[in-house]
């Protein structure tokens, strides 16, 4: 079914949709509704690709059980990935910031 095709396509599959490819074909009619919740001064195919392409890089470190402590911009990061949930969803930004521990982690981190 077209659901179960949707739910398996990868994370890098949707953020590959922000490339600069399809700047001209997606993105100028439905930024706006993609991204219903994302500043008007931000929603531009430009910063939400750089946005998603951190929040998947951040996954993937994470994914990948590699280290991301050492990380000068952890904390902004963190930011950053709850602004990216807040713009596609009320919902799903109120269950993120109920769930998320990681201020309380990162203040206990070596």
């Amino acid at each position: 079914t077209h659901e179960n095709v949707v739910a398996e396509l990868s994370f890098g599959f949707w953020t590959a949709l922000l490339n600069k490819h399809y700047e001209t074909s997606l993105w100028p009619r439905l930024l706006k509704t993609t991204f219903p919740r994302c500043p008007r001064t931000n929603r531009t195919r430009t910063f939400t690709s750089r946005r998603f392409t951190e929040v998947r890089r951040l996954r993937n470190r994470i994914s990948h059980h590699e280290p991301i402590w050492y990380w000068q911009t952890i904390a902004e990061t963190h930011r950053d990935v709850l602004d990216a949930i807040s713009w596609l969803s009320p919902v799903s930004i109120a269950i993120a910031t109920e769930l998320d521990r990681f201020p309380q982690v990162l203040a206990q981190r070596p």
